[in-house]
């Protein structure tokens, strides 16, 4: 669903969505937009698991504009800051899982959805000192939380690469 079973060929996803300030007991705010898209292509290994290995590119878009942003002015500081635009090269995984709390399949009306929960929790990069303010903690905790949609008489074919109409979901809580 999220890739072809032929390594040579690569599969494009493109998403667009929005980013929202969750300040404690304040009302949300948007912050900017996202566009963003990633290929990829699914290896098998000598043991039969599949993983993906993937470069995606995202950009932070002004609400205003429309257009890549620049530079941010933080709503509550009035600091003005660069915007360092996401490039992830490589982004690589395992494609199914044995633990079903984290993958899991269902069919509902003849789609049949997945979903990736993919928990995040390693050494914070901003352990600086300039950064203490914001990143005041040893271990980063986040998590990436996708479902992947598609027709399920798509998936009954014999081909090893076939054109899918997929679709998916994605959330981020940082």
């Amino acid at each position: 669903m999220s890739c072809s079973l032929n390594p040579d060929d690569e599969i494009v996803s493109t998403w667009e969505g929005n980013v929202y300030s969750y300040m404690n007991q304040e009302k949300q705010q948007l912050l900017w937009k996202l566009t963003g898209m990633n290929i990829s292509r699914c290896l098998q290994d000598k043991e039969g698991m599949w993983w993906s290995t993937s470069r995606e590119l995202m950009y932070y878009v002004d609400v205003e504009t429309g257009l890549p942003a620049s530079e941010w002015t933080n709503p509550w500081t009035k600091e003005t800051v660069s915007v360092m635009h996401v490039a992830n090269n490589p982004v690589q995984g395992q494609q199914g899982y044995s633990d079903d709390s984290v993958w899991s399949e269902t069919m509902n009306s003849n789609l049949v959805s997945t979903k990736s929960d993919v928990n995040l929790f390693y050494p914070n990069p901003l352990t600086d000192v300039k950064f203490m303010p914001y990143a005041p903690y040893a271990t980063y905790e986040g998590g990436e939380y996708f479902k992947h949609f598609v027709p399920q008489i798509q998936l009954d074919s014999e081909k090893d690469s076939i054109s899918i109409d997929t679709f998916f979901t994605w959330e981020r809580t940082s």
